[in-house]
């Protein structure tokens, strides 16, 4: 069987397709190529669509980003202590974007949200990371009214002097 005309050898049949760079090889199996980028961009869609919870009015099936107390479809008012069990399960959770999201929902909800203080003080405590910590600082801010920071040590002396 004679050699073909050129130097490179023919790949067809295994799909896999050989560059020549001077001194280096690099071969492509593009089936594995279009695999790998069909799990990145389900991992890219998964992670964006992840953190974005939506709330559902009952009454209308109106769909809403943001807490409000009314519907703005019809006007509902909506079971506020069910919201605030949700977001407390929420922000105990180990996915941090979930637990950040429920951080600055209690932050819009602001003083009815009182039921959170301890779980959102003991997300201040010092082995939760940075954003974990403002994100709880911010939102204690907004429900208390009282500003310590993310000073964990404040919070739990200021905790217990109102319980």
């Amino acid at each position: 069987m004679a050699a073909p005309p050129h130097n490179r050898p023919l790949c067809y049949l295994t799909n896999v397709l050989v560059i020549w760079w001077p001194m280096t090889q690099f071969k492509v199996n593009w089936l594995f190529v279009g695999i790998a980028i069909c799990i990145l961009v389900a991992i890219i869609i998964i992670w964006l669509l992840g953190g974005r919870r939506h709330f559902i009015c009952s009454g209308c099936g109106y769909s809403l980003r943001n807490i409000e107390l009314k519907c703005p479809g019809c006007q509902k008012d909506f079971d506020l202590d069910a919201i605030i069990n949700q977001l407390m399960k929420d922000i105990k959770s180990r996915d941090m974007k979930q637990s950040w999201a429920a951080a600055r929902t209690i932050s819009t909800i602001g003083p009815a949200a009182k039921a959170t203080v301890p779980i959102l003080i003991d997300n201040l405590n010092p082995q939760f990371d940075d954003a974990t910590r403002n994100e709880a600082a911010n939102a204690l801010r907004q429900v208390t009214g009282v500003d310590y920071g993310s000073d964990y040590e404040k919070w739990h002396r200021w905790s217990q002097q109102e319980h």
